[in-house]
């Protein structure tokens, strides 16, 4: 395609004809535009969604696919059809398995994989506290933290089972491990002033 014909596109279509190019700069352009544009997408299909999770998974399938974009598609419906797919796919993730990581987190029933085994001379109180702690967080991220901490699985595996990219799993533990500091930091602070 010339430089002339360009000109006469939009600018979201020169964004993505830049982008087939692996312009990172033209991506960042566009992302920074979609992004809240995804996320008020994202809670409309699903308000239980983590929406910076969606924006990542699309973002990082939008680059992986940068290459197949042809001009004359409206760039948001191609947008927003990543975030479509990627909504639809996380729902059918929310599997048997996800379910049933709620189920296992109650205080009396300790027999979560992987904490059972590296819980050997462990204070029971303390893996009540942190099954507790464990439960509160959002299914994401406690689905993450399940996969990967007490079930073990590597990262290629735990993101291919939740149905996301690696990067966006990472990111969910990052915040899972995020919160469940500030948890432990609380009940310090509280035991410390109780």
């Amino acid at each position: 395609m010339t430089e002339e014909r360009i000109i006469h596109l939009d600018q979201d279509t020169r964004l993505m004809l830049k982008i087939a190019q692996d312009d990172h700069e033209a991506f960042g352009v566009l992302q920074s535009k979609y992004v809240p544009i995804i996320g008020s997408y994202a809670a409309k299909l699903n308000g239980q969604i983590e929406i910076s999770d969606v924006a990542q998974e699309v973002f990082t399938r939008l680059w992986l696919e940068r290459k197949k974009y042809r001009p004359g598609s409206n760039v948001k419906a191609y947008i927003l059809r990543f975030a479509r797919n990627v909504v639809s796919e996380q729902d059918r993730s929310q599997s048997q398995e996800a379910k049933s990581i709620k189920e296992r987190y109650a205080c009396g029933d300790l027999h979560v994989s992987g904490v059972q085994t590296a819980s050997a001379g462990v204070d029971p109180q303390i893996l009540c506290a942190l099954n507790d702690a464990i439960s509160q967080l959002p299914d994401k991220e406690r689905e993450a933290v399940e996969l990967f901490h007490l079930q073990q699985k590597n990262l290629a595996d735990s993101s291919r089972l939740t149905g996301c990219s690696i990067e966006a799993f990472k990111g969910r533990l990052r915040r899972a491990r995020a919160r469940l500091r500030q948890m432990a930091a609380n009940d310090v602070l509280a035991a410390w002033h109780g």
